[in-house]
């Protein structure tokens, strides 16, 4: 018998006996893939958000479907929509760390799986784009990190879409962590960051990224993109923090 379909038996046993357990509350459940149904539901979904940056906004039942936040209006960025699964809130914060920084790509694709869902309602009406790329890491922080988580869930995305995967840019200078500045330190930190790899001239482009906190990133990328020649530019994220810069 061969090797591959040994493997195969041998798992399907062990799932027949082995009940699934819960990645949040650990508790065994009947259902496939990796969370319960009762905390499923629990999770900080992204309802109601800015449809330029995603920000969370105040639900009511008067909202706009198309609700621009203060920020954008103010200083409109250069990207034209974004899509989030979640808000940037525990239990989900605490899957994107693991994720990112312990590599656990169960929770990975679990995340992934769970903003693909969200696009397609969000493109259910509108043009997909044409090609799919990642925010770059720079190649100094992906070796002692071990991979890029963006360009993890874009290739999950690209393969759960059929939406082709470009390598659009390059991070050529290595920066510091952002998490820890201002929105201006951020400005200031990526300003001639990233280098475009790839022809991106007439191209509608999703650019993917696992969080979205000030939007710093996805501001100077996507103007890079526009400037190379991307007719348009949508983000797309795991999760929005539900307060710029916070």
């Amino acid at each position: 018998m061969p090797q591959k379909t040994i493997i195969l038996l041998l798992n399907h046993i062990v799932n027949s006996f082995i009940p699934n357990r819960c990645c949040f509350c650990h508790s065994s459940h009947p259902q496939t893939g990796i969370a319960c149904q009762a905390c499923l539901e629990d999770l900080p979904w992204q309802m109601t958000g800015c449809q330029q940056c995603a920000l969370p906004l105040p639900v009511s039942p008067e909202a706009d479907s198309a609700l621009i936040c203060g920020e954008c209006l103010h200083n409109p960025p250069p990207f034209t929509h974004t899509s989030a699964a979640f808000r940037y809130l525990p239990p989900i914060s605490d899957q994107i760390t693991r994720f990112k920084h312990q590599r656990d790509l169960v929770a990975g694709r679990f995340l992934s799986t769970q903003l693909a869902q969200q696009l397609r309602l969000d493109y259910e009406y509108q043009a997909w784009p044409d090609a799919i790329t990642a925010v770059p890491l720079h190649w100094q922080r992906q070796l002692w990190r071990g991979f890029n988580q963006a360009a993890y869930i874009s290739r999950q995305l690209s393969l759960e879409l059929k939406i082709p995967l470009l390598h659009c840019c390059r991070r050529k200078k290595a920066t510091v962590k952002q998490q820890q500045l201002s929105r201006k330190q951020r400005l200031k930190n990526l300003r001639q960051s990233f280098e475009i790899m790839t022809n991106a001239k007439d191209l509608h482009l999703a650019l993917i990224d696992d969080v979205m906190t000030t939007g710093t990133t996805a501001r100077e990328l996507s103007s890079i993109l526009l400037k190379a020649g991307a007719k348009r530019v949508d983000v797309w994220v795991l999760a929005r923090t539900p307060t710029p810069g916070t």
